[in-house]
């Protein structure tokens, strides 16, 4: 079962201090952000080929496009990538 308090410290521990100076709801942001966009584009459907790879570029473009549009977001774009691999990491390992 997927637990977001799990899958932050997932993030937090296999990135090592870089994401320190972030809290847990700017990572869940972009937790959010990687399952809806994989929801958007259907690879959480049931019927869905657990071989099809995910295009980690493109979900990274689109999360450092919509945290751009945030006001609120302090989250650097070169370490959105970071936290996308480490998310997925995560989802795998489940």
């Amino acid at each position: 079962m997927y637990d977001e308090q799990e899958a932050i410290q997932f993030i937090r521990t296999s990135t090592g201090s870089i994401l320190d100076c972030y809290d847990d709801d700017q990572i869940l942001n972009i937790i959010d952000i990687v399952w809806d966009w994989q929801e958007a584009n259907g690879y959480l459907e049931i019927d869905a080929d657990d071989d099809d790879e995910i295009d980690v570029a493109a979900l990274t473009d689109h999360a450092v496009h919509l945290l751009r549009k945030d006001k609120g977001n302090e989250v650097k774009d070169e370490h959105v990538r970071l936290i996308v691999e480490a998310e997925l990491e995560f989802e795998d390992s489940l």
